[in-house]
């Protein structure tokens, strides 16, 4: 029983074991699988910018819709001084003119149309426009309150109480007089019905004319009507409360339907038993006769994406377009292919930007700005949107200021001008906005110009004239431009100056010298309707094209551009990056020029210095070489391994070279001189780089074996094993790319001149001896992590200095984890290095690694030890064992013996 117990505890602590094994092993399975959900969560959350809606609704370009009207095939909408047409199939708009030759010169305040023939009051004067053109009938002044056509007669209400009927063919005229004040009218079928007000109440009534000329009432007390139509047998009815039907009785009109719209309506027209209503959001919906079904077949196009209520502002940044549509609350943004938004409480926005990192700056409610990243993400609240400004006594308020235009330049300080016509700014990661003492007062319009960020404003002046200055720290000096009728201005990537005057006329004045300016060429804007704003397209794109100039229409709800060369402007080419010098001429870089890219959404490089042509990104980390490092500008030139498509041309594909925004790249890694002094190339053909880039220009095709360099001052890099000289470019560790990375900045003799350039660390040797290619290591080991937390870790490669002493060789880079070496020698697991020999496409290399580095598949000279000196313990043991038990035995067999000699006495 005791030993089944026993038993039974051993099995329990064996299971308890096991259990706590399988958790161990399966632990990092389940963290993994638990970041792989977090990593996804992540990525389900990720912001998606709006879509287009997508109806079936026919969106058009409405200004101001006051008026309707129908026939049998189509719908009229009487906008601004233009009748529109629509197809009652498609409500497109249709394809030929309404008129022939009739061009209406004032907004109608009333219109009909039937057929090829339209009927318009204009400053109560009633005209009829057909294909004879534009022709009088007849001046009421401002009495004349309606219109309407049909085939035979026009009927115009002349008075309060009194409508007239022209014959279209002959000179008859009949008068219909209503005892009481007409609201307004409708024809069905040559009776005519008026609607007005009996008594003060707000209720009307609906009568009609008999044949004796007199009014007999057909519908009383009414809620308020706004209009009436005829339409086959029927008159529609419009009032606050929505429409209603009515069938034609005997003596009466005979209430059919009735139904609520939806929002306030304005007019209403019928045809071919159907109701159009507008109402107040500019859109037409569609009522059936029996009013059971509703749709709206025309909505004001300046609601959906792509058209604009009301363009205030119009900005251009790293490829993108931002649109202040300030009626329909919202930035409106534009890719160069589709649109997106920003919606989200944004109430009236005057004025966009957005600086070199894409953030979006959204000036709104006149003194608020909300900032969004280049994802659209909101980086303010609401709450704490309000502008603040700290004063000269560094005092900060946060009153009023009313927001009239705001501007980025290159280096991210934004430019605020106030409605009162004041300058404020706020560099990049500042909260607070300063007053710009001493710049100017009065200042009406503002401008960043995109390349040098010089400052330009209006100044208005007594003579009504607006004087265009640029500022010049606190200073704003004169341009000598000065000019009346002033509504926008804009400037482009060489300070020429853009003046968008009354009558739609823009003005380029070229940049003669530093603040001497001269008028180049004019362009006058036809076909728009009133330009409100203009600026320079900084963007290049299948929308827009580079210096194109931008024009918002606030009335015609659009934006449109005029191509640079109207202006006489050559762009030249954008698009093609800066050419590296190639030449092998002496140069100094003894400055620092390894950078990395410390934006976490990487680093654009572009064509030039501006943000016009993206050639590539650089992801975060990545490492820059830049020779022209400009502290003073926005942009430095640089170079950069071209690795990012993965090419296994690396030798063959160009170096990519373009302009990096400065606020993206690191402080420029330190150079030290402790290191070796000269090194030989141990190979053949050792090429010398202008640049640490196997992708550089070449000093040197092939230096000869034996070439000795001098090793100059260059980057310390920190690597798994310790402090190492020389540069890791940004190219994979692989076969296919020799494991050649480190790079060491050097001094050769060429034709008996020095040349300053770089070569691979592994195509030179400071050792005294080089690599043998005749032998291969005999295998006998293999390089394992010292450290199994990581396990990529590999191992350093040492040698020995003129002292004996072992130190780093900063040739290699570390022998990867699973590298085939041989030992030299016995292996002694007790030393702390042991000496090896492995293979690099220059030969068989002889270098120490630490000795927890390796994995010896041979005899260890430790075990043996252990087991010679184990042998021999056990030898002992068993001797000891031995002679104890025989001196034992001999003991009792002597008692055993003197016990006998006793027992035989007797």
């Amino acid at each position: 029983m005791k030993s089944l117990s026993h038993g039974r505890r051993k099995f329990t602590v064996f299971c308890v074991i096991a259990l706590i094994a399988l958790a161990l092993c399966f632990t990092p399975l389940l963290s993994q699988n638990g970041q792989t959900q977090a990593r996804a969560d992540a990525e389900s959350q990720a912001f998606a910018p709006p879509k287009e809606e997508q109806t079936k609704t026919v969106y058009h370009l409405f200004d101001d819709p006051v008026a309707l009207g129908a026939d049998g095939d189509f719908l009229y909408v009487l906008d601004g001084t233009e009748i529109k047409r629509f197809s009652l199939l498609s409500f497109a708009v249709s394809d030929y003119p309404l008129f022939s030759g009739a061009q209406i010169q004032v907004a109608p305040s009333y219109f009909s149309v039937r057929g090829e023939t339209a009927v318009t009051v204009e400053n109560g004067e009633v005209y009829l426009y057909n294909n004879d053109g534009r022709t009088p009938i007849a001046d009421f002044g401002n009495d004349c309150r309606g219109v309407f056509v049909d085939e035979t007669h026009i009927y115009a209400q002349i008075s309060e109480t009194e409508i007239v009927r022209y014959s279209r063919t002959e000179t008859d005229v009949k008068t219909f007089t209503s005892p009481y004040a007409i609201k307004t009218f409708a024809v069905l079928n040559g009776t005519v019905y008026v609607s007005h007000k009996r008594g003060s109440a707000r209720r009307d009534d609906i009568s009609y004319f008999t044949a004796q000329n007199e009014t007999e009432t057909a519908v009383e007390n009414l809620s308020e009507i706004i209009a009436m139509q005829a339409s086959e047998n029927y008159l529609a009815v419009l009032n606050n409360k929505g429409i209603s039907l009515y069938e034609r009785g005997i003596d009466e009109l005979i209430v059919g339907a009735n139904v609520q719209t939806e929002t306030d309506a304005l007019a209403m027209t019928a045809s071919g038993g159907n109701i159009f209503v507008l109402d107040a959001n500019k859109a037409v919906t569609r009522y059936g006769k029996s009013l059971s079904e509703t749709t709206c077949v025309l909505a004001s196009a300046s609601d959906e994406l792509g058209f604009f209520s009301s363009p205030s502002d119009v900005i251009t940044r790293k490829n993108r377009t931002y649109i202040a549509d300030r009626n329909n609350d919202r930035i409106v943004i534009h890719d160069g292919e589709k649109y997106s938004a920003l919606s989200d409480n944004l109430f009236r926005p005057i004025a966009v930007a957005s600086d070199h990192t894409g953030n979006i700056y959204a000036a709104y409610s006149e003194n608020r700005i909300a900032v969004f990243d280049a994802s659209f993400e909101r980086l303010t609240s609401p709450e704490n949107e309000k502008i603040s400004v700290k004063n000269a006594n560094g005092e900060t308020y946060t009153e009023k200021v009313a927001v009239a235009d705001i501007k980025c330049d290159l280096k991210g300080t934004l430019y605020l001008l106030s409605k009162s016509g004041a300058i404020f700014t706020k560099p990049a990661g500042e909260n607070d906005f300063a007053p710009l003492e001493g710049a100017a007062e009065n200042v009406s319009l503002l401008d960043v110009s995109p390349n040098s960020a010089y400052v330009y404003i209006t100044v208005d002046g007594a003579d009504g004239k607006k004087t265009v200055k640029r500022i010049n720290g606190t200073q704003a000096e004169n341009t000598g431009i000065s000019l009346p009728s002033v509504k926008d201005i804009a400037v482009d990537a060489d300070n020429s100056v853009y003046v968008l005057q009354v009558g739609d006329r823009i003005s380029r004045y070229n940049r003669v010298e530093n603040l001497t300016y001269e008028l180049g060429e004019q362009h006058v804007i036809t076909n728009c309707l009133t330009l409100s704003g203009i600026t320079v397209s900084n963007v290049s794109n299948a929308a827009l094209g580079y210096r194109d100039i931008i024009v918002t229409e606030s009335v015609g709800h659009r934006i449109r551009t005029v191509p640079c060369s109207d202006f006489g402007v050559d762009i030249g080419d954008v698009t093609t990056p800066p050419a590296v010098d190639a030449n092998p001429i002496p140069v100094n870089l003894s400055a620092p020029l390894i950078r990395t890219v410390i934006n976490p959404a990487g680093a654009e490089v572009y064509a030039q210095s501006s943000e016009v042509t993206l050639l590539r990104t650089l992801p975060y980390g990545y490492k820059v070489i830049v020779p022209e490092y400009n502290s003073d500008g926005a942009f430095s030139l640089v170079f950069a391994d071209n690795v990012i498509l993965g090419s296994s041309n690396y030798d063959k594909d160009p170096i990519i070279t373009g302009y990096v925004h400065n606020e993206f790249l690191s402080d420029p890694l330190p150079y030290t001189d402790e290191h070796e002094t000269e090194c030989s190339a141990w190979i053949s053909s050792v090429p010398v780089y202008k640049y640490p880039s196997r992708q550089a220009p070449k000093i040197d095709e092939s230096a000869d074996k034996g070439t000795s360099f001098k090793i100059l001052d260059f980057v310390y890099e920190q690597t798994p094993g310790g402090i190492i000289y020389g540069y890791t470019d940004n190219f994979p560790d692989s076969e296919t790319l020799l494991n050649n990375h480190r790079w060491y900045r050097v001094l050769l003799k060429k034709d008996n001149v020095e040349y300053e350039g770089f070569v691979v660390a592994s195509t030179v040797s400071v050792l005294a001896g080089n690599p043998d290619m005749s032998v291969r290591p005999q295998v006998n080991a293999e390089i394992i992590a010292k450290d199994k937390n990581v396990p990529t870790a590999g191992a350093i490669v040492y040698k020995k200095n003129e002292n004996g002493e072992i130190v780093a060789d900063n040739r290699f880079e570390p022998l990867s984890v699973g590298t085939k070496v041989e030992v030299i020698g016995a292996f002694d697991s007790s030393e702390p290095f042991t000496q090896i020999a492995f293979y690099t496409p220059n030969g068989t290399v002889t270098a120490f690694v630490e000795t927890a580095n390796i994995k010896y598949q041979g005899v260890n000279i430790v075990k043996i030890v252990a087991v010679v000196l184990i042998i021999i313990t056990v030898a002992l043991i068993i001797f000891l064992c031995a002679r104890a038990y025989v001196i034992k035995r001999n003991k009792i067999n002597k008692v055993d013996e003197n016990k006998f000699d006793k027992d035989s006495e007797f």
